[in-house]
C-alpha cells in the first residue's frame, strides 16, 4: 500500500478587480464572492486590474519543525526552572 503525505502546498488563481491606492482587491476565479484585500506592494509590478494572479500557500516543513522544536525547548526550560510558585506547567 501507497502511504499518502500529507498536502503541503495548494495554488488557487485570483483576478486584480481593484487597486486602491496601497490597498488591492482580488478575486476568487472560481468564485466571485470570495475576496482578497492584500497590501498592493505584495502585487507584481506588471499587474493591473484584470490581471489573473497564481497563489501558492505552501507549508514551509523545515521551518515549522525549527520553531516547534524552539517552542518546545522553551517549554522544557520554563519547567525545568519552575520554582512551584501560584500555579505550574
Amino acid at each position: 500500500m501507497t502511504e499518502m503525505k500529507p498536502e503541503t502546498s495548494r495554488e488557487h488563481q485570483w483576478v486584480v478587480d481593484q487597486i486602491d491606492g496601497s490597498w488591492s482587491v482580488l478575486q476568487a476565479v472560481n468564485n466571485a464572492s470570495r475576496e482578497l484585500n492584500i497590501p498592493s506592494d505584495l502585487l507584481p509590478a506588471s499587474a493591473s486590474e484584470g490581471s489573473t494572479l497564481t497563489l501558492v500557500i505552501s507549508v514551509d516543513l523545515k521551518s515549522t519543525e525549527t520553531s516547534r522544536s524552539e517552542v518546545n525547548e522553551l517549554i522544557e526550560t520554563l519547567i525545568e526552572d519552575d520554582d512551584g510558585g501560584d500555579f505550574s506547567l
